[in-house]
């Protein structure tokens, strides 16, 4: 498939996605085999202010210069995401993936619908915060990264901690659309949008991206000739040289974001 960028758009801050309760049901995405690659790194204990318990995982060298709070896609804590976590650990990062499913992996869309709508925002973000806590505690500056859900999730960590982040990747993960909410943000954003997808469709990205503008936010999207959740290996919309084009595109980002 071709790719196909938009003109990169920078303009003074980010935007937010919340994850509100229309969920792409329809789409084919049927989680497949697991990978049976070695994982890296391990699980570990976190706690929230309010000490709710929760499981991280965790990879990457303690000595890294940059930290990654990464989300997992509304499949929950899958090993494609641990082996995921494992790259962007062997790209200099210490790596934070916690599970906001407590240990669920659902098996369908119409399971994966309903954790995802029953989760409780404020707690996430406070499993969020625990995450940004460590890096910060650490002397490690922040990155955020997630898919889908996920996607949704770290704009939900940047409205509710606007200082920590030194910026923000969302692949495909619903828009905000609410100026008010997105003149919170501090982090420049880097959208990845699929063209094909039925849920995330490109009328809401461009709604979206008028709403950065008027809230003055600094953000950046591409645009692939691909459908929903193109880059999870997991998913029948994979599509590996888009995806790893698309993880180009983050890792440059990533790099000019650091300061």
């Amino acid at each position: 498939m071709a790719i196909n960028f938009t003109a990169s758009i920078l303009l003074a801050g980010l935007f937010l996605a919340d994850p509100g309760t229309d969920v792409p049901v329809k789409e084919t995405h049927v989680l497949r085999a697991e990978t049976g690659t070695s994982i890296a790194g391990r699980m570990e204990t976190l706690y929230t202010l309010s000490r709710q318990e929760f499981q991280v995982y965790v990879t990457g060298s303690q000595d890294a210069e940059r930290g990654l709070l990464l989300v997992h896609e509304w499949w929950g804590l899958t090993e494609h995401l641990k082996v995921e976590a494992d790259y962007w650990a062997s790209r200099g990062f210490r790596v934070f993936a916690p599970d906001l499913y407590d240990g669920r992996i659902p098996r369908t869309s119409r399971a994966a619908a309903r954790i995802m709508q029953a989760i409780d925002q404020p707690l996430a973000n406070s499993k969020m915060g625990a995450v940004l806590d460590v890096m910060a505690q650490a002397g490690i500056q922040a990155f955020a990264l997630g898919w889908c859900f996920g996607g949704g999730q770290v704009l939900q960590g940047g409205i509710a901690y606007p200082d920590r982040l030194q910026a923000i990747a969302i692949y495909y993960g619903r828009p905000e659309l609410r100026e008010s909410r997105l003149a919170r943000l501090r982090s420049p954003v880097l959208g990845i949008w699929a063209v094909q997808d039925g849920w995330i469709t490109p009328q809401r990205v461009e709604s979206f991206a008028k709403a950065l503008a008027k809230a003055g936010r600094e953000y950046e999207f591409h645009h692939f000739d691909a459908g929903h959740a193109f880059a999870n290996p997991s998913g029948d919309h994979y599509d590996s040289a888009l995806a790893r084009e698309a993880r180009r595109l983050t890792e440059d980002f990533f790099d000019r974001a650091l300061r």
